[in-house]
């Protein structure tokens, strides 16, 4: 039996804060609605959680039954998802999903019976199609799923305005194939922009970074005369070091998205170099740099990364220079297990100072300092290297 806690404000105003935190929290985006609720279930105490397990229950006055009232908008209740919602995201996602492969499959069975025009046809029908269906989802904070529906069909609909953008440039404008990955990413880009700005998702902010990658490497080699992959390579890491940059700074919104996606970019970028020495040098230290910036802002997305990051360069560091030796592999052993040590040695002592009342607070902006005039500097910096390196 679905039940709603019912609670009243009662006593000091700490509770109170904390509902006007998480409330504050949950409108810029920094946790779910859900998560709201789970906070507040858990920091009110047992009274709530009694409240949700047997029924409606009227607090006595006083300091013992008072338990603060929830923001509004973020009941105590943790709801279950309902099948319907479940049936709706799959029927939504299958549907799109077979939209997008429709336009495809139409367009290689009657490929040339269709036309230029035709196959330009179908493929924005879908597209609009997907859109369209976007928009007409009914979005509400309380239903995430209605949220990741619309999420997945504008994905959709991003790939959907790279196919018919990259007939538009092949078939249309007769464009070589550099510069129709530039042209057909650089279009998608402004598209997946847009709807990101109406649906602050992280699927959307990928589409973006995805398509800003693609055209940055593309570009670089259409327009720079790049004939390997070290100036497109430079520029891919350049711009996931922006990236993080933008989430530490909280220009850009939420941290563990930019952490995730600019980490894998910069990792993209310098591993995509390491043909050269300076390539692999570049690939080692962005690897160390994501470890310790995961230490030090206290983010397990950047550890995650930056260790997955180790594990694609260091073989292919190891084979290059270090190619029929065993010394350097035993080296590596021997400082993993020191490593793998000292983490053990540094959770056990977290773990009697635990219950100590001593609690770390993750910072809300690990660095606030970081303006846009220092972004715009590396990215200048980063970008006269391409030009340069490009150009020799």
């Amino acid at each position: 039996m679905a039940a709603t806690a019912m609670v009243t404000t009662a006593g000091p105003t700490g509770a109170v804060s904390l509902d006007a935190h998480v409330r504050r929290w949950v409108e810029r985006g920094l946790i779910t609605p859900e998560q709201g609720r789970r906070i507040l279930a858990e920091e009110h105490g047992e009274t709530a959680a009694a409240a949700v397990a047997t029924g409606p229950t009227v607090s006595e006055p006083g300091p013992a039954a008072a338990v603060a009232t929830p923001a509004p908008g973020l009941p105590v209740t943790v709801p279950t998802t309902p099948s319907g919602s479940l049936v709706t995201e799959a029927l939504g996602y299958v549907g799109g999903i077979l939209i997008l492969i429709a336009a495809m499959v139409i367009g290689g069975l009657y490929f040339d019976d269709l036309g230029r025009v035709g196959r330009l046809a179908v493929t924005l029908t879908a597209t609009t199609a997907l859109v369209v269906a976007g928009f007409l989802v009914p979005v509400a904070a309380d239903r995430p799923a209605t949220g990741r529906l619309r999420s997945v069909l504008w994905v959709l609909a991003v790939m959907g305005t790279g196919l018919f953008t990259g007939l538009l440039a092949d078939q249309t404008f007769h464009l070589a194939g550099e510069e129709v990955a530039f042209v057909t990413s650089a279009a998608t880009t402004l598209g997946a922009a847009e709807l990101w700005r109406r649906h602050r998702w992280l699927p959307q902010q990928a589409a973006v970074l995805v398509g800003l990658a693609v055209a940055l490497g593309s570009g670089t080699a259409a327009f720079l005369g790049d004939g390997g992959s070290d100036a497109s390579g430079l520029a891919i890491w350049g711009l996931g070091g922006v990236w993080l940059m933008l989430g530490w700074g909280r220009h850009l919104r939420p941290r563990y998205g930019t952490d995730l996606l600019g980490g894998i970019t910069l990792s993209v970028g310098s591993e995509i170099t390491m043909e050269h020495d300076w390539g692999s040098v570049l690939a080692v230290a962005s690897a160390v740099l994501l470890v310790l910036a995961g230490v030090r802002l206290r983010s397990l997305v950047l550890l995650a990364v930056g260790s997955l990051a180790t594990l694609g360069v260091v073989p292919g560091v190891m084979q290059r220079y270090f190619p029929d030796t065993v010394a350097a592999p035993l080296a590596l052993l021997a400082v993993g297990i020191v490593l793998v040590l000292a983490a053990l040695a540094t959770t056990k002592g977290w773990g009697r100072h635990r219950g100590t009342g001593v609690v770390a607070r993750r910072e809300p902006a690990p660095l606030p300092g970081l303006g846009v005039p220092t972004i715009a500097g590396f990215a200048v910096v980063v970008a006269v290297a391409v030009a340069l390196l490009a150009v020799t």
